[in-house]
């Protein structure tokens, strides 16, 4: 799904494009700098000198090779462009258009702003929006607490609750929307990331992942 959106948004956003030879590759120890795609960022620390090397841009992503045992993190990294005078809020609804969904049952969440002038922005249900369980979803939010008052664990009923909210959120509004799951404290999850001070046009998105990327998300920052 997601890559039929990158090539629908990389047609859009043709500014937001860049060939190969606009690539650069990590040349210092620990960074990375795109001048195409016009941001920069630092590689976590254990990631392998060989992994940098193939750490690769599409369109309007970068990524690196999958989790593996050459030190190799999996991830990606999406740039969007969008009008100076379109709101952030605005530019994120219109990528749940491209997936022919109704931005009317999302919004737009406004997170932290790190040291660096990055605020996170995530996408969640409308508060009009309300969640219809299916006999399939009720029977096992009904296991989850049986289960829960055998075992004595957190994984009840609410828990259960939030799981289907979740998978209902990606459903309804977008594959760019993986929002952080109870009972997985190491699940991080997708922020789409705005600097107004850097660029009014510019916005990134980090998908959220369990597994180790291979980029320290403070550092992704605008050129």
């Amino acid at each position: 799904m997601k890559k039929i959106v990158v090539l629908t948004l990389a047609i859009l956003m043709t500014a937001c494009t860049s060939s190969p030879d606009s690539v650069t590759k990590a040349k210092r120890a620990n960074s990375y700098t795109s001048k195409g795609l016009g941001i920069t960022f630092q590689f976590v620390e254990k990631y392998s000198k060989d992994c940098k090397n193939m750490v690769e841009e599409n369109y309007n992503s970068i990524t690196s090779p999958a989790v593996n045992d050459k030190g190799c993190f999996g991830g990606t990294i999406f740039v969007f462009k969008k009008g100076e005078n379109q709101s952030i809020e605005k530019a994120i609804l219109d990528l749940v258009k491209t997936e022919s969904k109704d931005p009317v049952n999302c919004k737009i969440v406004k997170g932290n702003t790190s040291e660096s002038g990055n605020t996170q922005y995530v996408l969640a249900l409308s508060d009009d929006y309300k969640i219809e369980y299916t006999p399939e979803e009720l029977k096992q939010i009904t296991d989850a607490d049986n289960q829960a008052a055998l075992d004595k664990g957190p994984f009840n009923g609410e828990w259960q609750k939030e799981e289907i909210q979740a998978k209902r959120l990606i459903e309804v509004c977008s594959d760019w929307a993986n929002p952080f799951h109870a009972g997985t404290s190491k699940t991080i999850p997708s922020y789409f990331w705005y600097n107004e001070s850097k660029s009014e046009t510019v916005f990134i998105h980090t998908a959220g992942s369990a597994d180790p990327v291979f980029y320290e998300f403070d550092s992704v920052d605008v050129l």
